[in-house]
């Protein structure tokens, strides 16, 4: 009984450290999926339009710190730009999108309507920051930021000004 639960024991050890192994198709599949998640799969950063808006430093101003230089995101609808220190603040998002998407999060707490600002234009608060969006034309910008509300506000309004140019 003793040798069957020893052998038993053995085969369970190596079906375990069989699961693990990493097999490289895996791996690629994994890497090729998370490319097309942040937009990566398009081309870099460098290239994408959102991320070319802003410099470092203009973004810095909106997310309340020094930030990273910007990123692929929103499976290339969108740009990043993560804080540089380790607590997360300063990360800034910039996303574009088609106005079919607008979808603001008016059940959230704080959500507030600009009405001033695009087509149903709003804010509402977010983990560690604010999230704001309107239409414009048939594009939806959308921006979220770790800096204050009024800036958020601010972040987006520019943003809206520089996607016509």
């Amino acid at each position: 009984m003793r040798m069957a639960t020893s052998g038993l024991l053995l085969v369970f050890v190596l079906s375990l450290v069989a699961c693990n192994k990493s097999d490289p198709s895996n791996v690629r599949e994994a890497q090729k999926t998370a490319a097309v998640l942040s937009g990566d799969d398009k081309g870099e950063a460098a290239n994408n339009p959102q991320c070319k808006m802003f410099t470092v430093a203009e973004i810095a101003n909106y997310g309340g710190g020094p930030v990273n230089p910007g990123r692929n995101a929103a499976m290339g609808t969108g740009c990043q730009w993560t804080g540089v220190k380790d607590d997360g603040t300063g990360t800034v998002m910039l996303q574009i999108v088609s106005a079919d998407y607008h979808s603001p999060p008016s059940g959230a707490p704080g959500f507030r309507k600009l009405p001033d600002v695009g087509k149903q234009g709003f804010v509402a608060p977010e983990t560690g920051g604010w999230q704001a969006g309107a239409i414009q034309g048939e594009r939806s910008i959308n921006v979220s930021a770790g800096g204050s509300e009024a800036k958020t506000i601010d972040f987006l309004r520019e943003a809206m000004k520089r996607a016509n140019r």
